[in-house]
């Protein structure tokens, strides 16, 4: 047995620190499964598979960067990739989606003021269990324990009580019913953590894959930043939801 990163950089002749980063970024599977933990202890005839280490450009001018981040990799990783730029934002790590970089000092602080005063419109797609037959707004405030993994509640007489409850404000229509589950747009006027995947929890529609706030287990967290808009700046992230969320999703998107 052995690590599993120091078998990934005997196995591509790597270094240490950039298997580990592969492991860390998402990027590596074993058995048809991607591999989370850097240090778990593998046989020594593991064979490892690497995703091709690509990340769809969406813009970029003298401002801003815009990506398509893909699922499985950390924000932080992605800005690394990007000599001189800094993140605006940042997604879950199981989340895909256009994300937001800056070279610009002055358009950064401008553009992370409009982040702090909630002004930037952000929609996202979301496959849910059951069926969401209305609209609906949810305003439900959210609690979040900070930590190695972050876990966010709904204030109630049952949630921890030091935590500090903020604000949240949740819009959620319904796109297409697709048997037991339903595609979703979900319009986020707040930027709370898990904001999207506590409020969808708490009318017991969670997103599917999500294993802290659901209970239906996926390839992967079917939730997608879709689109973004800032300041002048308007950005759009494709996706395949016939092969990301479910077979039967639409192929093309009227929003």
């Amino acid at each position: 047995m052995e690590k599993a990163y120091k078998l990934l950089a005997l196995k591509l002749g790597i270094s240490n620190n950039k298997a580990k980063e592969l492991i860390d970024s998402g990027l590596v599977s074993v058995g048809g499964k991607r591999l989370e933990v850097a240090r778990r202890d593998l046989p020594l005839n593991t064979e490892f598979k690497v995703i091709e280490d690509k990340v769809e450009v969406l813009f970029k001018d003298d401002k801003i960067l815009a990506i398509n981040k893909p699922v499985g990799v950390e924000s932080y990783s992605l800005q690394d990739r990007f000599e001189g730029y800094k993140l605006l934002h940042r997604l879950d790590k199981d989340t895909s989606g256009v994300l937001l970089l800056s070279n610009d000092e002055a358009f950064m602080k401008l553009a992370k003021q409009e982040f702090k005063e909630e002004r930037v419109t952000k929609n996202y797609l979301a496959l849910v269990d059951g069926n969401l037959k209305e609209a609906i707004e949810v305003t439900k405030p959210i609690g979040t324990k900070k930590g190695f993994k972050a876990q966010s509640f709904i204030k109630s007489h049952m949630s921890p009580k030091d935590l500090e409850y903020k604000n949240a404000i949740s819009k959620f229509r319904p796109l297409q019913f697709l048997d037991s589950e339903t595609l979703v747009l979900a319009d986020i006027l707040t930027g709370r953590t898990h904001q999207i995947r506590v409020h969808l929890a708490s009318i017991k529609h969670p997103i599917v894959g999500d294993i802290i706030y659901g209970k239906t287990k996926s390839n992967r967290l079917k939730l997608h930043a879709f689109s973004i808009k800032l300041l002048d700046y308007e950005f759009k992230a494709p996706i395949n939801l016939q092969a990301e969320f479910h077979k039967d999703a639409m192929s093309s998107l009227k929003i």
